[in-house]
Order: structure tokens, then C-alpha cells, then sequence
């Protein structure tokens, strides 16, 4: 991972609050970052080549289509969703009723499942993998503004949104970032075209493989370096919609 380690920051708490939430998506993605930096990059990639990254990673090739993406990654509707009820209805139990479920299970693969959701809600709380949409929603904006689809004033309101929609759908950093990873995990889960039988042992390891105890692993490193000292409950201010974005952002559904 390329990272600039935290440096003195100057600005608000609540902007520097809101340029974190990218944060845990920066070791996915290539080049030098500053996740303090609101275009992110320092190393000064070319526009064409990051609008080459937009098309191959999210099949955009236009800044109405990423606006649209933006608004769907921060009502959480391409993996916010997945498993809600189950993650809601494991929050509505004790783990000994849920126990008596997974050992009732009429397969091992809805017992693995069942499982899983056990340690999502354990590690991640009622809002499942909520937390894989906004980071990336987040950073997607930013690379936006990057490239100058987005205006300074439209990036730090629409970052700002997702501060909101993150500061209370979670309580903590830590439990933030555990939704980011375990939410990169069920991608891999939902993407795996094996049989059932081998697909399920992604699941094993108590909710999750080796390869992902490395990225709890590359998280808790951020922590240690002291990318995630912001208080989370650091009060955020009202932001004023710009009127260049589409009313869309003013509805809160799903936020």
C-alpha cells in the first residue's frame, strides 16, 4: 500500500472526519494518495487514465452516469443491502436463539451463511455491509473531483453526505472499517462462480478466510498510524446543497 502518513492538518475536524471515510478503500486502488488531499492523488496521474480506472472498475464514462452511481452507493443499494433483513433479524435475537438456527440449518451452506451473518452483526452491527458503499462512494467522488467532473463545493458536499449517512449507521471507526472489509468479503462470496460446496469454504475461519484477516490486519495498521484519530462522534455541520447538482441528492431515502 502507498499511503502519506497523517501530517498536521488545517482545516475544520468535521472536514478532516469526512476525508476519512475514504480512507479504508486507499488499499485497494493504485497510485500515491493523501486521503487528506481532497483530489486525493499525489502523484498527479494523467485525467485520461484515471477516467480509463472509472470505466473498466465501474463502467463510467460520463459525469451524469457517476453522479447517478454516487447517489446508488450512498443510499448503500449496490451491497448496503445485501443480507439486510438477515443481519436485522440476527439484531432481534440472542445468540443462542441464532445458535439453535444455524444448528437447524437444512444445509451446510445456509448453516455457513447463518454463521456468517453472526459475525457481521458481531463486528459490523445491524448495518451489515453498509460501510463497503460509502468508503467507496466516497473515494469515487473524489476521483470525480479529480478529474473535474465534480466542483469543489459539489465534492465537499457530497463527502459530507456520506459523513452523515456513516456517522449514523455505525458507532465507531473500528466498526466502520470491520463493515468495509467484511463487505469486500461478501463481493467475493456473491462473485464466485464455484459449486456451492467450494464456494462456501470462503465462509470458513469463523466468517472469514486467512486472506481476510490480513486486510483486519492492513486496518489495524492505519489505526496504530493514526489515520482514524478523529473522534467519531465529531459533530458534523449542516453543508448547503450547491444548486449545479440534481435535486436527487436533496432525497434522503435509504440515508
Amino acid at each position: 500500500m502507498n499511503y502519506t502518513l497523517p501530517k498536521e492538518f488545517t482545516a475544520s475536524k468535521s472536514e478532516h472526519w469526512t476525508l476519512t471515510i475514504a480512507v479504508p478503500h486507499f488499499q485497494y486502488m493504485y497510485h500515491e494518495k493523501d486521503y487528506l488531499e481532497l483530489g486525493i492523488y499525489t502523484d498527479s496521474p494523467e485525467v485520461e487514465e484515471v477516467i480509463e480506472e472509472l470505466q473498466a472498475d465501474w463502467e463510467i464514462v460520463a459525469k451524469q452516469e457517476a453522479i447517478r452511481t454516487i447517489l446508488l452507493l450512498l443510499r448503500g443499494r449496490f451491497l448496503g443491502d445485501m443480507w439486510k433483513n438477515a443481519v436485522s433479524s440476527r439484531a432481534c435475537q440472542s445468540r443462542h436463539k441464532w445458535k439453535a438456527s444455524i444448528d437447524s440449518a437444512p444445509s451446510i451452506q445456509v448453516k455457513e451463511e447463518l454463521s456468517f451473518i453472526d459475525t457481521v452483526y458481531s463486528l459490523a452491527g445491524s448495518s451489515g455491509f453498509l460501510a463497503w458503499d460509502l468508503a467507496r462512494g466516497c473515494f469515487l467522488a473524489r476521483q470525480c473531483y479529480y478529474i473535474g467532473w465534480l466542483s469543489k463545493d459539489e465534492v465537499r458536499y457530497i463527502i459530507h453526505r456520506f459523513a452523515i449517512a456513516s456517522q449514523g449507521s455505525f458507532a465507531s471507526w473500528r466498526q466502520f472499517t470491520n463493515s468495509f472489509v467484511l463487505g469486500r468479503h461478501m463481493m467475493s462470496y456473491r462473485n464466485d462462480d464455484q459449486d456451492p460446496d467450494d464456494k462456501i469454504k470462503v465462509l470458513h475461519n469463523f466468517g472469514y478466510s486467512p486472506g481476510y484477516q490480513r486486510n483486519f490486519a492492513e486496518i489495524s495498521k492505519l489505526f496504530e498510524q493514526g489515520y482514524f484519530s478523529s473522534p467519531w462522534d465529531t459533530k458534523l455541520p449542516k453543508v448547503a446543497m450547491p444548486t449545479t447538482l440534481p435535486d436527487t441528492f436533496n432525497d434522503s431515502e435509504g440515508v
